[in-house]
């Protein structure tokens, strides 16, 4: 009945997936809104999971949620370029500070139903640092959150209307560990790929876990008649936590094919290509709401990519 419901709302709502690979490489080579015109939006599919055991809660060793990294002033930061690529079907802006997306505009809807209305903004001004956010589990949060990322490029304003394009972020964590992030931007659908290298280039192994947080804003007051706020498919179940439940239903366990922020006409999701064995943490401060999809702890060897 759940996973019924899910594909109904898809079907009527408008739908942003981040699509989310893990690469293993080789070693060691406001209102209501509307459309700009009549149209219908081409559902994203979403893939079904066999069901397998009860979704269960775990609190040991729970990594810190991103909500707060991201909630702090930039002010005596570093300075970041932002790429801007457009697409005929939206604009989007990754910053170089942690790899963000701070902001994605959809070029055919509007934020009201007003002619002169902007176009719809997903990611919310009150988010900083963006969404999007990456961490790793055996470090501190903030290099990854708040640190500056080389870029494969020089170019800050890039067209994206024939050809599918790549870009990538880079970030060394020392000792020989790095991470990059590629975003892969195709001209024709609002699906984007994003791929995740975690590499060892050091002589010591080490585990860690990747996490990385969908934040969203949401107005506490506000009132709908569909599910506003974070979601999961989980073991091949629908799991939906309402906003005022979050503390005490923060964390949810199994495997996990995706993870989402629901809005009444949109949701942003990473989505796994295979379901993963991790979890999903939520955390909710003030108005900000964050759902972070975190892998298990995997080994990595000297001179491995995963």
């Amino acid at each position: 009945m759940e996973q019924k419901r899910l594909l109904l709302a898809i079907g009527l709502s408008f739908l942003i997936f981040f699509l989310w690979s893990i690469t293993f490489g080789p070693k060691p080579q406001k209102q209501a809104v509307a459309p700009e015109e009549q149209q219908t939006a081409s559902p994203a599919p979403v893939p079904t999971v066999a069901p397998s055991e009860t979704t269960t809660t775990s609190r040991e060793e729970a990594p810190k949620p991103l909500v707060e990294e991201a909630a702090q002033p930039a002010a005596s930061l570093s300075p970041a370029r932002y790429i801007t690529v457009d697409t005929p079907l939206f604009r989007i802006e990754l910053s170089e500070r942690g790899g963000a997306v701070v902001s994605m505009i959809l070029k055919k809807f509007r934020e009201t139903v007003e002619k002169d209305s902007p176009k719809k903004e997903l990611v919310p001004q009150e988010l900083r640092e963006g969404t999007v956010l990456l961490s790793l589990s055996a470090f501190s949060a903030d290099p990854l959150v708040n640190g500056i990322y080389s870029v494969d490029t020089s170019q800050e304003n890039i067209t994206v209307d024939t050809e599918p394009r790549t870009i990538r972020f880079r970030k060394d964590l020392g000792n020989g560990i790095s991470v990059e992030r590629a975003y892969h931007i195709v001209p024709d659908s609002y699906v984007i790929d994003m791929d995740i290298t975690v590499i060892n280039g050091g002589d010591q192994s080490m585990k860690s876990g990747i996490q990385i947080g969908l934040l969203d804003v949401f107005d506490k007051d506000a009132g709908a008649y569909g599910f506003i706020g974070p979601s999961g498919l989980i073991n091949g179940k629908l799991e939906q936590v309402k906003v005022k439940k979050i503390e005490k239903n923060n964390q949810l366990d199994g495997k996990i094919r995706w993870v989402a922020t629901e809005r009444l006409y949109f949701i942003n999701s990473l989505m796994s290509k295979e379901p993963i064995d991790g979890r999903m943490l939520l955390a909710h401060k003030d108005n900000v709401i964050e759902n972070q999809l975190v892998t298990k702890e995997q080994a990595f060897a000297p001179g491995e990519r995963h």
